[in-house]
């Protein structure tokens, strides 16, 4: 029978304590959630979502919309950065909180937000009932996400710009604008901020 030495302990002990943290569930909006340098991380999103949405709502943007309340169409926000990721993930964000708002509603007959089934009952529907929908939107609503980085030594620096622009469609002008910040430091990626 072979003796079985200490040093084989410790290394079945060291492997097993290099297994990693086990999975656990965080609140994504809480401090317990990765930020990493190199993306935007989903708490971006919801810091920037936020603050556009608090910037919009306390504008007059929809004092002077011709129903109430106004259509809004959603254009593609443009991604900017050096990362691909999907930008819906930002204005799904968005578009709930509109809605739920009752502040406007979301057109999904034209705009990024087009779904073929939702304009094909409407066709149909009109078509039954001989009217033509007023579906033409009242705004539209752009967006750009952009990147900027910065080195000292070691640290990074990278700043994540969210810009939103509310267009009213009959003037084609902006009736709300604004743009959130987001910067991030450090040398690796982390838990918590």
């Amino acid at each position: 029978m072979k003796k079985t030495t200490p040093i084989f302990f410790l290394a079945v002990a060291f492997l097993a304590g290099c297994g990693g943290q086990q999975a656990t569930y965080v609140d994504s909006k809480g401090t317990g959630t990765i930020t990493s340098l190199d993306k935007v991380d989903i708490q971006d999103f919801s810091i920037a979502a936020d603050a556009l949405l608090n910037s919009l709502y306390d504008s007059p943007a929809f004092n002077d919309a011709p129903r109430k309340p106004p259509i809004i169409a959603v254009s593609r926000i443009t991604n900017n950065t050096s990362t691909q990721f999907d930008t819906d993930q930002l204005m799904q964000k968005i578009r709930t909180s509109i809605t739920r708002s009752g502040k406007a509603r979301i057109s999904r007959a034209v705009g990024a937000d087009r779904d073929a089934l939702t304009r094909d009952a409407q066709a149909t529907a009109s078509h039954t009932s001989g009217a033509t929908p007023n579906n033409t939107p009242d705004y539209t609503l752009i967006g750009k996400i952009l990147e900027t980085g910065a080195r000292a030594g070691k640290t990074r620096q990278i700043t994540y710009t969210f810009q939103l622009s509310l267009v009213e469609v009959k003037s084609a002008t902006d009736v709300w604008s604004d743009e959130k910040e987001i910067t991030k430091q450090g040398s690796k990626a982390a838990v918590g901020w």
